[in-house]
């Protein structure tokens, strides 16, 4: 197996094959797991060699540019998903299960309950990382004055972003193209990007993670 794995990097293989090999016997062979220690340690060798490539956070201004030629391109409710995600800090698989029903907006009793009078607040879906569905505030009124647009025809169950998330990867790194960005933005940095203004606006941490979670 580790003699695989070798041969896999020695011919421009991929690394995530090597690594299932030895996961997948372990999961057809219960008996076998912690039996490949060499195998283990050249994928944990090839990995020390292929550091993952990092990218800069999205700032606002070219999310903003981002989502008005999304809108441009008759990708209306990407640009919208485009936006949301940034100020609420969305992961992609949330944004794609948000329903009209998690949307508490105005004269919604639900926004008393979660504690922000007044406020327009969306609702995540359980995720497995937090376990629960939480609560975010939609902080900007431009913001949401947008999503009660996006939501004002839909029934309760409809979802309000009726696409995948590798459709909205694939317009994003589109309009990056488009746009002169590198192609290698993806939607996590939507979040990142906004976590970043946040912390420059002197958030805690412990705010910041509370908003993201």
């Amino acid at each position: 197996l580790c003699d695989f794995i070798h041969d896999l990097y020695d011919d421009g293989g991929s690394m995530a094959a090597g690594r299932a090999a030895y996961l997948g016997i372990e999961a057809v062979f219960p008996r076998l797991r912690g039996s490949f220690k060499l195998a283990r340690q050249a994928i944990r060798g090839w990995e020390n060699g292929s550091p993952p490539q990092s990218y800069p956070p999205l700032p606002w201004p070219a999310t903003v540019a981002i989502a008005c030629t999304m809108m441009q391109d008759g990708r209306v409710l990407e640009g919208v998903a485009a936006l949301l995600s940034f100020h609420c800090l969305l992961r992609v698989s949330e944004m794609t299960g948000l329903t009209r029903r998690d949307v508490a907006i105005r004269d919604d009793y639900r926004i008393g309950i979660v504690g922000f009078p007044g406020a327009v607040c969306i609702r995540s879906a359980k995720t497995s990382k937090r376990g629960r569905a939480q609560w975010a505030e939609i902080r900007d009124p431009e913001i949401a004055s947008i999503v009660g647009w996006a939501i004002k025809d839909l029934r309760e169950s409809e979802f309000i972003f009726p696409f995948s998330a590798d459709h909205f990867r694939r317009v994003l790194h589109r309009t990056c193209a488009n746009l002169g960005l590198s192609q290698e933005y993806v939607p996590h940095l939507l979040r990142h990007g906004c976590a970043t203004i946040l912390r420059l606006l002197a958030w805690s941490l412990e705010d910041i993670m509370l908003v993201g979670s």
